[in-house]
């Protein structure tokens, strides 16, 4: 297991339980309850995270600040978009990181990005799984 996934709650300042992430009831209430647009949002940041991640790697790879603070602040948007607090926190530390220009700082805080877009990933589908079942069993 990686290094990374095993640092608690505290370290950095980054809250590590992965329930917090993203907080489908908060989601909803703060979408004025239209699950339909939120369902819409998660399906699109569903899809752009990966590009948005991979292009952000290379970024960060390759020492290209600019290019790092231009996809942290779209994964920032997106995480916005849909309400998940720890990512949006941990890509906006990232793009901060960047416009100080502290390339020493810049792997250490993407890998903390890249944790919290995995464990996003999960939650999301989850929410976007029990939506479809209500949906469904409503129709009926």
């Amino acid at each position: 297991m990686d290094a990374r996934r095993k640092r608690g709650k505290g370290e950095r300042g980054v809250r590590r339980n992965s329930e917090e992430n993203f907080k489908p009831v908060l989601a909803i209430s703060k979408a004025d309850a239209d699950v339909d647009l939120l369902v819409e949002l998660v399906g699109i940041t569903q899809a752009a995270y990966p590009v948005l991640l991979r292009n952000l790697r290379a970024a960060v790879t390759k020492g290209d600040l600019s290019a790092v603070v231009k996809g942290a602040h779209l994964i920032r948007a997106a995480a916005k978009s849909i309400f998940a607090e720890r990512t949006y926190d941990a890509a906006n530390q990232l793009e901060m990181t960047a416009r100080q220009g502290l390339p020493e700082n810049i792997q250490e805080v993407f890998l903390d990005l890249q944790l919290e877009l995995e464990r996003l990933g999960p939650a999301l589908a989850a929410f976007a799984l029990s939506l479809q079942s209500s949906q469904r069993s409503l129709s009926r």
